[in-house]
C-alpha cells in the first residue's frame, strides 16, 4: 500500500486510484469548516448512536467495503513495520477494531503465513461507546483492550514505539488550524499514523453522500436483530431526523477534506513524512516523523 500509490489497495474498496488527477481538479476549491451534528455535545445519545449505525450501514456491504479495506490495509502495514499494538483513535463504535481483530484471528491479512494473531488492538474515543467496547472485550479477550474513559486525540499522549495509530473518518473533525499540530503530536507518540477518510472534497463524494439517504432509511430493517429497534424506528422513520442530519454531516465532511497539495503542506508543517493514496471517494495517508 505505502510503497505504491495505493492502486491495488484502493481498488479493494471498488474504486480506481487517480490521486494526482483528482487533486489537480480540486485544489482551487477552498476547504470549509462548517459544523457537524456529530460534533455537538448536546446531541441526544440515542440520535448520536443512530447516526453511527447509519455510518456503519453505508460503510459495509452491499453498499461499500470501507471497513474491511481499512482493516486490511492497517493490518498489512502493522506487519510491515513490525508493531505489536494497533490503536484506533476516534473509534466510535469500534467497527474498525472489531474487523481487524476478526481478520487477524482468522489470518485473513496474512496470505504468506505472516499473521497478526498475537497483536493487541486498542480502541478509544472522546465519546466512547462503552457497551460496544465491553462486547468486543468479551468476544476477543486479551487481544482487544478498550479504553472506557474519554480520550481526546488532540491531547498529546505517548502510545509507545510499538504502536501504529489509526484514524478512520476522524481527522476531518479537527479544525484545519489545529490539524498540523495534532499530526505532529501523533507522529511523535507512536511508530506511525494511518489516516483514512471515506470521502473527498469533490462533487462525486457529495453526490454519493446525497444517495446515502437510501441506506439511512434501511437502517431499522438492517439492524432489526439488535437492541435499539424502537430508537431506530423513531429517528429514521417516525421522526426522520437521522437521515437528514447524516446527509448534512456527510456534505460538511466533504468540505472539510484536504487535497493532496494541502496534505503535503500540512505534513511539512508537522515535521512528518507523508505518503498519500486517493481514489474516487477515499483517501489514505501514512505519516511518520521526519527525523
Amino acid at each position: 500500500m505505502l510503497a505504491e500509490p495505493h492502486a491495488d489497495a484502493l481498488a479493494q474498496d471498488g474504486q480506481a486510484a487517480t490521486g494526482t488527477e483528482h487533486a489537480s481538479r480540486t485544489t482551487w476549491w477552498k476547504p470549509l469548516y462548517l459544523f457537524e451534528f456529530m460534533d455537538l455535545p448536546w446531541l441526544p445519545q440515542g440520535l448520536r448512536h443512530t447516526l453511527r449505525e447509519i455510518l456503519e450501514c453505508v460503510s459495509t456491504p452491499p453498499f461499500r467495503t470501507y471497513y474491511r479495506w481499512v482493516a486490511r490495509e492497517t493490518l498489512q502495514q502493522a506487519r510491515r513495520v513490525g508493531v505489536t499494538q494497533v490503536v484506533e483513535l476516534g473509534a466510535g463504535t469500534a467497527r474498525i477494531t472489531a474487523t481487524m481483530a476478526a481478520m487477524a484471528s482468522r489470518g485473513e491479512d496474512a496470505p504468506n503465513g505472516l499473521g497478526t494473531g498475537s497483536m493487541v488492538f486498542v480502541c478509544c474515543d472522546n465519546n466512547p461507546d462503552v457497551p460496544a467496547y465491553e462486547a468486543l472485550a468479551r468476544r476477543f479477550g486479551p487481544h482487544v483492550r478498550p479504553i472506557y474513559e474519554p480520550i481526546d486525540l488532540a491531547e498529546p499522549r505517548q502510545w509507545g514505539p510499538d504502536s501504529l495509530l489509526v484514524l478512520s473518518a476522524t481527522l476531518h473533525h479537527i479544525p484545519h488550524s489545529a490539524r498540523s499540530e495534532v499530526l505532529r503530536n501523533l507522529c511523535h507518540s507512536g511508530n506511525g499514523v494511518l489516516v483514512f477518510e471515506p470521502l473527498r472534497r469533490t462533487i462525486w463524494s457529495m453526490l454519493y453522500v446525497l444517495l446515502s439517504i437510501v441506506p439511512a432509511l434501511v437502517v431499522p430493517l438492517r439492524f432489526a436483530g439488535r437492541a435499539g429497534r424502537l430508537r431506530r424506528v423513531l429517528w429514521c422513520w417516525l421522526l426522520p431526523v437521522a437521515p437528514l442530519l447524516f446527509c448534512w454531516d456527510g456534505i460538511v465532511s466533504c468540505l472539510r477534506q484536504w487535497t493532496r497539495i494541502e496534505w503535503d503542506r500540512a505534513a511539512a508543517e508537522a515535521g512528518c513524512r507523508c505518503k498519500l493514496g486517493e481514489s474516487l471517494f477515499c483517501q489514505c495517508a501514512y505519516l511518520r516523523r521526519a527525523s
